[in-house]
């Protein structure tokens, strides 16, 4: 039986999509502190039964829950069909009820930064409809960096500025 690249790259615990390593690295930031409180949801890109969740991770920090979906894209740009338009409605909507932050993480893969931006300003920016992406200059002026320090060859994320 032969093994492809990427099922030894599985069975090893890395995934050869980008995007669910910057999860995995996230979500390994999260774990080490703790007084933080996670859960990753059942992640579902095909819609199987109609599991539809509104974010990947829900965290909690007394006295605040941060429901955070996490986006990962090479270039200076996230495309808006990278994003599931009910995600961005929901996460608008949970934002307006008191103690809940809501909003997306967003890592530019090609020049190594990523940002925590509210759901408010990206449902408004996404439903101007004047581009077709959130440009890294945009998420720049509307985002709240999140320091990240390359650890041999994964990353580990500063979360301090996105939790106070």
């Amino acid at each position: 039986m032969t093994i492809t690249a990427s099922e030894s790259k599985r069975k090893e615990g890395k995934s050869s999509n980008p995007g669910k390593q910057f999860e995995k690295d996230f979500y390994a930031s999260v774990l080490e502190k703790e007084y933080l409180f996670v859960y990753r949801l059942k992640d579902d890109n095909l819609g199987f039964a109609n599991v539809k969740n509104p974010c990947d991770f829900i965290l909690y920090k007394k006295p605040n829950i941060y429901l955070l979906e996490l986006k990962s894209h090479k270039g200076k740009s996230i495309p808006f069909g990278a994003i599931q338009s009910y995600q961005i409605e929901s996460l608008y909507r949970f934002s307006n009820i008191d103690g809940v932050k809501a909003g997306f993480v967003f890592n530019f893969r090609d020049v190594n930064e990523t940002y925590y931006i509210e759901a408010v300003p990206v449902y408004h920016f996404y439903n101007g409809r004047e581009r077709k992406s959130f440009s890294l200059d945009w998420v720049k002026e509307n985002g709240i960096a999140i320091p990240q320090e390359l650890k041999r060859t994964r990353f580990k994320y500063n979360l301090s500025n996105l939790l106070n």
